[in-house]
């Protein structure tokens, strides 16, 4: 929160500016203000389990649903939120202190916002799930 949001987004341009060949303005733009514009923005974090005794996916897809249900827990309360993973993620590294065997997936901005969220379009569910007997 507070001046870490600007440091952050200053991080993330410097990096991008660094790492790509032919950085584009907008995207420089971009990647300076999101933080700012956020309320709070939260790394989204793994630590790997040093014995491997799960396998990658599964502790990915769990670091996954402590996200869901911080994202439900904010869309009840009014809040928006969005999860994004700049490929610049791998460098986090050099921003926050990881420890060994832990890596930033992504962060999650989140804020309130003003006006009506559309309604996105769902599938039926039988479009989705395939049951066997």
């Amino acid at each position: 929160m507070d001046a870490s949001k600007e440091q952050l987004g200053q991080f993330l341009a410097r990096k991008y500016e660094e790492t790509e060949a032919n950085p584009k303005v907008f995207k420089v733009k971009k990647l300076l203000e999101n933080p700012v514009r956020s309320a709070a923005v939260i790394a989204i974090c793994m630590q790997r389990d040093p014995n491997e005794s799960l396998p990658e996916w599964e502790e990915i897809a769990a670091t996954s649903m402590a996200v869901q249900n911080m994202w439900l827990c904010c869309t009840e309360m009014g809040i928006g939120c969005y999860w994004s993973s700049p490929g610049l993620v791998k460098y986090m590294d050099e921003f926050i202190d990881l420890a060994a065997g832990e890596q930033c997936l992504g962060f999650l901005y989140m804020g309130h916002y003003e006006g009506e969220i559309p309604d996105g379009e769902r599938k039926p569910i039988q479009d989705k799930v395939a049951w066997f007997n």
